[in-house]
């Protein structure tokens, strides 16, 4: 083998621990995101609540978790290594305390229901287990004063065309 470009981060520790092969690191050029679906009827239509996710969504541990190391937390949709990115965006730590105190006086008080979908029988270097990443940002969300409700749909076509046509949840992986 000549060369493998995004590894999977389960495989770094095998890499690593093989002399006879190298790990050559270099910045990422992907930007996972959950999308936020401001839909009819939806909780998502309260600033509020909007900003109570971005404080429920613990990043850094599912980077920390299931990124080996490689991953960082995104402040905004592009790399940092493209033109136009800028750190001057809001940035949001994970704070249950502060997303509950947010939706106790939004339009949708603790527990907040949400539906959250996220794909299945897929695999992207940004999101390499869906599942997983679902899981971790369920807890932090149902910490922060959430009541999430899973739903989840193969890529294609399924998941791809709930969310384009903004029949899938208030989020979505």
């Amino acid at each position: 083998m000549q060369g493998d470009d995004l590894v999977a981060p389960e495989h770094i520790g095998i890499i690593s621990s093989n002399s006879k092969l190298k790990l050559v690191n270099r910045p990422s050029f992907n930007v996972a995101y959950v999308t936020i679906h401001q839909g009819a009827n939806s909780p998502m239509n309260d600033l509020k609540v909007r900003q109570a996710v971005a404080y429920g969504l613990d990043r850094a541990s599912v980077v920390k978790s299931f990124y080996s190391g490689r991953g960082q937390v995104a402040q905004e949709f592009e790399p940092p290594q493209l033109f136009g990115w800028t750190n001057k965006v809001p940035k949001y730590t994970y704070n249950p305390t502060k997303a509950k105190q947010l939706l106790n006086s939004s339009s949708c008080h603790v527990p907040c229901k949400i539906d959250f979908w996220y794909p299945t029988s897929v695999s992207r270097p940004y999101m390499p287990d869906p599942k997983r990443n679902f899981e971790a940002f369920s807890a932090s969300l149902e910490e922060a004063g959430f009541s999430v409700t899973a739903h989840s749909a193969p890529w294609r076509p399924d998941y791809v065309k709930h969310v384009n046509d903004g029949t899938a949840g208030d989020l979505n992986l």
